[in-house]
């Protein structure tokens, strides 16, 4: 199979393999989906993701049914993290907002960082209501900025999340994954 580059315009007889152990480097393959649903991450040694989530009351229930399934598996990806990137996300912190105003995010995230520490948490994922792109003072940049201020990696989920579950599994695993290595340095 030859492809162009399109960067260069020189011919690339095939795409290069991923590898998916550190230690083993027979653990390839041209694919993310297959290669992590074979081998695992490029690094094992992460048994946990630390989580916390910040949502509105009404869809709390909704999320911890979200990493359930992604700890435990579904159709679209059997074994979930365990098959996957071999370890678990764990819940270790939930807050609830009392409206989807922009305030209360702002509201909630303050204090969420004045009690907590960046270092005990990986990841801490939050629902927000899909706003509009390009407007800087909604729930999704204020949270997002108030968390990034103080060293907090986050994920932020809207209704589409739950919409397009099917689409949303793997992305998310991936996403919580890449977060962890970046945030705790591997």
């Amino acid at each position: 199979m030859k492809m162009v580059s399109f960067l260069t315009g020189n011919k690339i007889e095939n795409e290069p393999n991923l590898l998916f152990d550190k230690a083993d480097s027979s653990a390839v393959h041209q694919q993310v989906y297959w290669g992590l649903r074979r081998f695992g991450p490029y690094d094992k040694s992460i048994s946990k993701i630390r989580l916390a989530i910040i949502s509105p009351k009404d869809k709390i229930k909704q999320i911890r049914n979200l990493i359930d399934e992604l700890n435990n598996g579904t159709l679209i990806l059997p074994g979930g993290m365990p098959q996957f990137f071999r370890c678990n996300v764990d819940i270790i912190d939930e807050v609830t907002v009392d409206s989807l105003e922009t305030s209360e995010y702002e509201k909630v995230g303050t204090k969420f960082v004045k009690v907590n520490n960046p270092k005990n948490i990986d990841v801490v994922l939050a629902y927000v209501p899909k706003t509009p792109r390009y407007f800087s003072n909604t729930p999704y940049y204020r949270l997002k900025a108030i968390l990034a201020s103080e060293g907090f990696s986050s994920q932020m989920i809207t209704e589409w999340t739950f919409e397009n579950l099917k689409w949303s599994y793997l992305n998310l695993l991936q996403l919580f994954f890449q977060k962890l290595v970046v945030f705790r340095g591997y």
